[in-house]
């Protein structure tokens, strides 16, 4: 879901518009929206809260609860979505069954192989919360570059999940983890021991 903006009309000089909640639907091979809601002309979330109001709206449909807690202003925006939505009959389920096609296909689970299966789950709450505290910003303001700080938070979290040392670090960041590919850091291509061992000194000078 997301909010959209559409032009209606203008006074004078000035255009009005007018704000929808909207819904994507696939169609065969075409993606359609779907108006959900019409939120009048005079919206009053910022433009750059919309798209943190419209998916935290659709955590609360799907009866998730978000991993941390949003600010004030952003949980009352998107749950008066939930209850403007709920108040319309919406379901979230009905307008996922009419997403499906006939490709959709029963699958036997004792069939499926996995490889190079790796975990995601832990590193993205490490990661989280390393953003939320600017841990990476806090690198840049202390000289670091912007690759030795995405290793830095990648050797911190393997600290976090699978303390060890730098060594185990890198083979758990390179053949267990997701952390790397969720930094951008292509799978560890080009990150050796000795870079490692570097970043730690990096992380040791600033320390306090």
């Amino acid at each position: 879901m997301y909010i959209r903006t559409t032009k209606t009309h203008t006074t004078g000089d000035k255009p009005g518009y007018s704000y929808r909640l909207v819904h994507s639907e696939r169609s065969g091979d075409k993606v359609q929206q779907k108006t959900l809601l019409n939120l009048g002309t005079d919206y009053r979330v910022p433009k750059e809260n919309w798209k943190q109001v419209a998916d935290l709206a659709e955590q609360l449909l799907d009866g998730q609860r978000p991993l941390f807690s949003p600010a004030a202003d952003i949980m009352a925006a998107a749950e008066d979505l939930v209850r403007r939505l709920h108040a319309r009959g919406f379901q979230p389920g009905r307008q996922a069954d009419t997403a499906r096609d006939d490709r959709s296909a029963t699958v036997d689970l004792d069939t499926l192989d996995q490889e190079d299966s790796r975990s995601v789950g832990c590193e993205r709450i490490c990661l989280q919360a390393l953003e939320e505290l600017g841990f990476q910003e806090l690198l840049r303001s202390l000289g670091a570059s912007a690759r030795d700080s995405h290793l830095a938070v990648a050797l911190v979290v393997a600290k976090m999940i699978n303390p060890a040392s730098e060594r185990e670090a890198l083979r758990w960041l390179q053949d267990d983890s997701t952390t790397l590919e969720l930094l951008a850091l292509d799978g560890g291509k080009g990150i050796s021991l000795s870079k490692l061992y570097r970043i730690n000194d990096l992380l040791w000078k600033h320390r306090q």
